[in-house]
């Protein structure tokens, strides 16, 4: 967002988000350079971080389920949760590659599947946390 920021002058109500969706959120900063440059190389490492900490939840509900802490329904929901979330971080990668300029939809479907994911993570946190001994 900084060097967005420092380099570029990005009109808040003149931007494709904008006329389509009637705000400005966040991530317009990241479409244009130079941070459209340095954060297509920045996300990969950002999304392993996330990928293994998904993994981690996923044997931790494994252990769980083995020990009858979890029941096979409450596994597999928590399960397709944190598949979910795993698959939202891979497809998050399109936004770098499809500007809003480009296809306003292939550009903010992934954004908004990563956002839902996020909602994800942290009710799969708040089930295991109340839920599990």
């Amino acid at each position: 967002v900084g060097l967005t920021k420092r380099y570029v002058h990005i009109d808040d109500t003149d931007n494709p988000i904008y006329h389509v969706f009637g705000y400005t959120n966040v991530c317009i900063n990241f479409d244009f350079p130079p941070s459209s440059y340095v954060a297509p190389g920045i996300w990969p490492f950002v999304m392993m971080c996330g990928v293994i900490y998904q993994a981690t939840c996923m044997l931790r509900n494994w252990t769980a389920w083995k020990d009858g802490k979890l029941s096979s329904c409450e596994y597999y929901v928590l399960a397709c949760m944190h598949v979910y979330v795993i698959l939202s971080f891979f497809a998050f990668s399109i936004c770098f590659a499809v500007g809003p300029t480009e296809n306003i939809v292939l550009h903010t479907l992934p954004f908004t599947a990563f956002m839902l994911a996020l909602f994800f993570v942290a009710v799969a946190n708040w089930y295991y946390i109340n839920n599990v001994p």
